[in-house]
């Protein structure tokens, strides 16, 4: 089992809690998402992945993606780097539309999709229809569309429809850690019940093969086997494959991972 979304804010501390977090959860993997914006925090994080004993199984890295020459440095030295699996591109403070026409950014795009790693594309929800764009100009590139937590996902009438308008791009993907912070509940349960229309509108969208388990923890804030227990109340009517395919056999695929 992966979780495809977890993040090392405290470094070293960090490390050492995801692994307690983690006890008995069945969950072998994990995935560290790098947000600060500088390469000394992604060598930082590298670091902790060599040497988390194979808990880290990836690390998607942030990107200078609109400067070309800093980007192919650092595509450069991550060719060395095993765990460096997918790039980031935290776009959630951005004008989308500004993004959406920046050659640079594309021309950036192109080079990821060169070498084959995967773009995640963090951003708030009520981002999701100006990206459609940028979705549809990279069509050969895997795409992960994952949620900033600070502004968490609805059940109104438009969310079931604009995630079937982004599922029907066969390269984008979905991390369900968008969905935890509104699972911050005691039990379950609660959870499940508070983020059911929810993710049976991505499940509808993506399909069981694009949908990726992930908590984002520890920022989700919802308590770990909580979150753990919500997504297999979730998944239950699934399918063997179909739920092996969630908890881990589609980031295995997406982001390359031996």
């Amino acid at each position: 089992m992966i979780d495809a979304h977890i993040e090392l804010p405290d470094g070293e501390e960090s490390l050492n809690f995801l692994d307690e977090a983690l006890e008995f959860s069945g969950v072998t993997g994990v995935i560290v998402v790098q947000r600060e914006p500088n390469q000394l925090a992604n060598q930082a994080c590298l670091d902790l992945a060599n040497n988390s004993d194979g808990l880290v199984s990836g690390m998607v890295a942030w990107t200078p993606l609109a400067d070309e020459r800093l980007l192919k440095v650092q595509l450069d030295a991550d060719r060395r780097e095993k765990p460096v699996c997918g790039y980031l591109a935290d776009i959630h403070h951005k004008n989308i539309e500004q993004w959406n026409s920046d050659e640079d950014v594309h021309h950036g795009v192109g080079l990821l999709a060169q070498i084959g790693k995967p773009l995640d594309l963090l951003l708030m929800p009520s981002q999701l229809p100006a990206i459609l764009p940028f979705l549809d100009a990279h069509a050969d590139s895997p795409l992960v569309i994952d949620h900033c937590f600070e502004d968490p996902v609805t059940t109104e009438s438009f969310w079931p429809q604009l995630l079937r308008e982004i599922g029907r791009r066969p390269h984008v993907y979905y991390r369900l850690s968008g969905l935890a912070p509104v699972a911050n509940t005691e039990t379950a349960y609660e959870a499940t019940e508070s983020v059911k229309e929810t993710f049976n509108a991505a499940l509808e969208a993506f399909g069981p093969k694009r949908l990726l388990y992930a908590s984002g923890w520890p920022l989700a804030q919802a308590r770990y086997p909580v979150w753990l227990n919500t997504v297999d109340n979730l998944i239950h009517a699934l399918s063997n494959d179909e739920r092996a395919a969630i908890f881990g056999k589609n980031a295995e695929e997406i982001y390359v991972l031996s």
